[in-house]
C-alpha cells in the first residue's frame, strides 16, 4: 500500500523510509513511486506535492511542528484509523455508525462528522483500489485530507 511492496521478503526498512512512504500515502493517496513518476512526467501538481512531502518529512525528522498544528486539515491519526479499520469492517458502516466508531476510538477527543468521514473513506477505498489494480501512475487522485 505504501509503495514498498517490491522489496524482497524479509527486508527491513528504516523508520525514515517508512515515514516518508507513509506521509506520501496518507497526504496524497499515492505511493512514492507514483508521485515521482507523475513529477517526472511533467505534472506541476505532483512536483509541488513532492516538494511539500520533503518539507513535511524534514519537519518530522527534525522534530518541528507538523503542518496539522498550523492549520492543515491532514490528520495522520484519522487516516491510520481508517486504513486499519477498512479490513475490520469500517467499509460496511453507515456514515453515522462510522462517526460513532471514530468518536469511541480516535484519540483526538473531537466529535467526528459523519459526512467528512464518509468522504475520507470513499477517497481511501478508491486509492486502494487504484493501487491494487495497478492503474496508470499519471492519474492524479484527490488528496486524502479530512477535517
Amino acid at each position: 500500500m505504501l509503495g514498498l511492496e517490491d522489496l524482497p521478503a524479509g527486508s527491513t526498512i528504516s523508520i525514515g523510509d517508512y515515514m516518508f512512504a507513509a506521509l506520501c500515502w496518507y497526504k496524497y493517496g499515492k505511493t512514492i513511486k507514483e508521485l515521482v513518476q507523475q513529477s517526472a512526467a511533467g505534472s506541476p501538481k505532483a512536483s509541488t506535492q513532492l516538494l511539500n512531502l520533503m518539507r513535511d518529512y524534514d519537519r518530522w525528522r527534525f522534530g518541528k511542528p507538523h503542518r496539522r498544528q498550523s492549520g492543515s486539515k491532514f490528520d495522520l491519526n484519522h487516516h491510520s484509523l481508517m486504513t486499519s479499520g477498512l479490513d475490520l469492517g469500517l467499509d460496511r458502516l453507515t456514515a453515522d455508525e462510522l462517526a460513532d466508531c471514530f468518536d469511541e476510538l480516535c484519540s483526538c477527543g473531537k466529535e467526528h462528522s459523519p459526512e467528512n468521514l464518509r468522504k475520507l473513506r470513499e477517497r481511501m477505498i478508491k486509492a486502494l483500489e487504484r493501487i491494487k489494480t495497478g492503474a496508470k501512475a499519471n492519474q492524479e487522485p484527490p488528496a486524502l485530507e479530512t477535517n
